[in-house]
């Protein structure tokens, strides 16, 4: 799952080698129904408001979920 903003126009990035990779890459807001990624091996990449969201999904229905972050941080507030 590409998750680059939900509420914008979608974008996926090209990823190298991404021709090699015989599963689909889809972005956050192809994903329609929880079925979609169901027993699947989901990697989200990004960390924004579209990408919560799809990690938060994956993690409950699908077989493994891991998100790829340029830098980590924190996003919930400190307070």
């Amino acid at each position: 799952v590409v998750a680059t903003g939900l509420f914008s126009t979608p974008y996926v990035p090209k990823i190298k080698c991404e021709e090699n990779f015989a599963g689909p890459i889809v972005h956050g807001c192809d994903i329609k129904i929880p079925s979609q990624v169901a027993d699947k091996r989901v990697i989200i990449i990004g960390a924004g408001k579209c990408a919560i969201d799809m990690a938060v999904l994956a993690g409950q229905i699908a077989r493994t979920c891991h998100m790829v972050l340029r830098r980590a941080h924190w996003p919930i507030p400190y307070k």
